[in-house]
């Protein structure tokens, strides 16, 4: 005798719990999970804590929008982090350069990292973090390639421009991607993406220990903001 299991919300799975533990035990049992939870790592979290297994069939049942809750303390401390952001941006350097360019480019990455992470939360659900950044990286070596053969110097390379392309492609950019994506499927797109924030912020101290470039009082503004919106994003609701 088979019988399937149908459910999508974490009332429906404290409720059948125990049931679906008796069902596996007295027939061939099939466990669908329709996937309407709003916050999916919650959803994953009640299964561990009450011992139900896997599913065998996940829908992601969460119509047109990609089901993610921000609520109105998170989309305050997002607000807060872009505002950091921009003041960061409306600054010059020590040269007197604008930063503009830079930050449109840094503006645009975080939009393709804010759509990446929630189709990444909607579609690739249960894969390994490690499996999506290799893919993520070859994808990008290919894209790449073309341009960075049809520009390659003419000169030798350096051993130390080498090493630091291997330190930026390892370390900066695999091993983060890893991580960043292990983030989202603990705490979802929306949480994880305001990791981004902080990127730009990262980019200044790094020019002032590294470069000398020196700090104005806008920069110190803007990371009091940036970090402050991170930190608000990251902070649990009082309950």
């Amino acid at each position: 005798m088979k019988i399937m299991t149908i459910l999508g919300t974490r009332p429906e799975i404290i409720r059948l719990s125990r049931v679906i533990e008796h069902l596996d035990q007295l027939c061939e049992h099939v466990l669908v999970h329709t996937g309407q939870n709003f916050d999916s790592s919650l959803s994953d979290l009640f299964f561990q804590q009450l011992g139900v297994r896997a599913p065998d069939s996940y829908l992601g049942v969460r119509g047109d929008t990609f089901g993610e809750q921000i609520g109105m303390r998170r989309a305050w401390a997002l607000v807060l982090g872009f505002i950091g952001v921009v003041v960061l941006a409306s600054g010059r350097t020590g040269s007197g350069a604008a930063v503009w360019p830079a930050a449109l480019a840094g503006a645009t990455a975080s939009l393709c990292y804010g759509f990446g992470g929630n189709l990444l939360k909607r579609y690739l659900q249960g894969v390994p973090a490690s499996a999506v950044a290799s893919a993520t990286l070859i994808c990008a070596s290919l894209l790449v390639a073309p341009v960075a053969i049809a520009t390659w110097p003419h000169h030798p390379v350096p051993l130390t421009s080498w090493v630091s392309a291997a330190l930026l492609g390892v370390m900066c950019t695999g091993l983060a991607y890893v991580l960043y994506y292990r983030l989202i499927h603990r705490i979802g797109a929306p949480r994880a993406s305001t990791v981004t924030y902080i990127i730009p912020l990262f980019g200044v101290i790094w020019a002032w220990l590294l470069l000398s470039e020196p700090l104005t009082p806008s920069m110190a503004l803007a990371g009091v903001l940036i970090l402050s919106g991170v930190a608000l994003s990251q902070t649990p609701k009082k309950r």
